[in-house]
């Protein structure tokens, strides 16, 4: 089994702003568990995350980068390479019914590796679910109020 997870979520705002949060540590720092994110944005660069005055907590390899629309790297931390995650962000542009920009933003994580053990590959993909979705909903509300999501960390991708 290839443990994958995706998640949806809609935001009130601009596919440009959905964008530079998520390239940003002015941005991720706020909703990615303290993270500044650190890459020359170029196909093939190393992307890297860590917490302000640490060395990097998680590196990865940027796969695809369309502004503002798509971006894909390989994801790890950067003690276990064993294991990797794809990680795809989708952003698609639309108007409500009142005119207010809307985007609606697909995060997807999918275990580069197969998992024979069933209940692990379980695990995997609850520990996904709850970091990502944790993530994305602090991202959703730092660009709709401008203020952080303070919430425990609900395990990471790597936890179990």
């Amino acid at each position: 089994m290839i443990p994958r997870m995706v998640c949806m979520i809609f935001i009130e705002t601009t596919a440009e702003k959905v964008w530079e949060a998520l390239t940003s540590s002015e941005y991720t720092r706020k909703y990615l568990y303290g993270m500044n994110v650190e890459s020359d944005w170029n196909i093939g660069s190393t992307l890297l995350w860590s917490c302000e005055g640490c060395g990097p907590d998680y590196s990865g390899t940027l796969m695809k980068y369309d502004r503002p629309f798509l971006l894909s790297f390989i994801w790890h931390h950067v003690d276990l390479h064993c294991f990797e995650n794809m990680i795809t962000f989708e952003l698609v542009e639309a108007e409500d019914d009142a005119r207010n920009t809307i985007v609606h933003l697909t995060v997807t994580a999918e275990w580069l590796g197969v998992i024979e053990d069933q209940e692990r590959a379980g695990a995997i993909i609850h520990s996904l679910r709850s970091f990502w979705s944790a993530a994305m909903s602090g991202l959703k509300t730092l660009l709709e109020t401008g203020r952080p999501l303070h919430m425990p960390v609900l395990g990471g991708p790597f936890a179990n």
